[in-house]
């Protein structure tokens, strides 16, 4: 599935990393590291709505030793009213579990219940919200411009 939302991203020059479990956020870590420019990076997360899928955002931020902006974009508990997704509950043996259901109740919904359309319309809208889109529309018309005048110049050298 994450390949859909890889050439999703494409167009953006966003780069996507999927992590499962707590041992994956190690990538995550690396690629801020590799794309600290002058403006810390933004992450926008995206996971099950379940004990330990709400403590990644804590512990992600614990992690990483960047000035990241960390954004839950889903799951969240509203999505799950308004789609009507179908709960399941929280694993027993989870950690996290009893301050989770104090806060949530029991229950436990993975981020793939979520309609794959809802789920690329949300990535994309999270994306365009935190970019400008000016800017990035003028980068686009003059790679294009810039693209043209290559294949016109490759044409006439021939």
């Amino acid at each position: 599935m994450s390949g859909i939302f890889e050439k999703t991203l494409d167009a953006y020059g966003v780069t996507l990393r999927v992590a499962r479990g707590y041992d994956g956020w190690d990538s995550i870590h690396n690629a801020t590291v590799r794309y600290q420019v002058a403006k810390p990076p933004t992450i926008l997360y995206f996971g099950d709505f379940d004990p330990s899928g709400e403590d990644m955002v804590r512990s992600l931020r614990e992690r990483l030793d960047c000035a990241a902006e960390l954004i839950k974009c889903a799951l969240t508990a509203a999505d799950i009213r308004q789609y009507n997704l179908p709960p399941d509950y929280t694993k027993p043996t989870d950690s996290h579990r009893k301050a989770f259901v104090e806060k949530h109740g029991d229950v436990s919904v993975e981020l793939d219940a979520l309609p794959i359309d809802i789920l690329r319309t949300r990535l994309v809208t999270e994306v365009e919200a935190r970019m400008d889109m000016a800017a990035l529309e003028t980068v686009r018309e003059t790679e294009d411009a810039e693209r043209e005048l290559l294949v016109e110049l490759l044409s006439e050298a021939q």
